[in-house]
């Protein structure tokens, strides 16, 4: 398991009030590092869609009265979800999360490297245990 700050506490903390042993208890705790996997990856398309963020100067490259959807491909599509996507992650990054929550997050992702941290492995903790909670609430699936 790729694990967000080196600690473990995420899935005890997650799965340790629970009375049930055995598979069942292994396949919670296999849920819940496929799902942890799942927000490091998605934060990681985050951050690489975030570096390669640039503003757009200039003209429009496409007229504003002359655009169909009919004309839209595939990868079109998708290309629009995973922006889309990624305005939702950005949004509740930089306005949902705490100030310290957000440097956190940006310094674990390489958005941003000039914070300094006391507690940095808790707060990255506690902002990705808020991520798994905001995400969802604002429509991003975590699988």
């Amino acid at each position: 398991m790729r694990n967000i700050s080196g600690r473990v506490p995420l899935v005890t903390a997650a799965i340790g009030s629970t009375d049930r042993t055995g598979d069942g208890m292994k396949n919670d705790i296999q849920e819940l590092k496929r799902t942890v996997d799942a927000l490091v990856r998605l934060m990681g398309e985050w951050a690489d869609w975030q570096k390669g963020y640039r503003m757009k100067l200039g003209f429009p490259s496409r007229s504003c009265g002359l655009s169909t959807d009919a004309a839209t491909t595939f990868e079109d599509m998708c290309d629009s979800v995973d922006a889309e996507t990624m305005r939702i992650i950005d949004g509740v990054v930089q306005e949902d999360l705490t100030p310290i929550e957000r440097a956190a997050i940006l310094q674990r992702y390489g958005v941003a490297r000039v914070f300094r941290f006391r507690d940095y492995e808790g707060v990255l903790q506690r902002a990705h245990e808020r991520l798994f909670v905001l995400l969802p609430k604002k429509g991003i699936v975590i699988l």
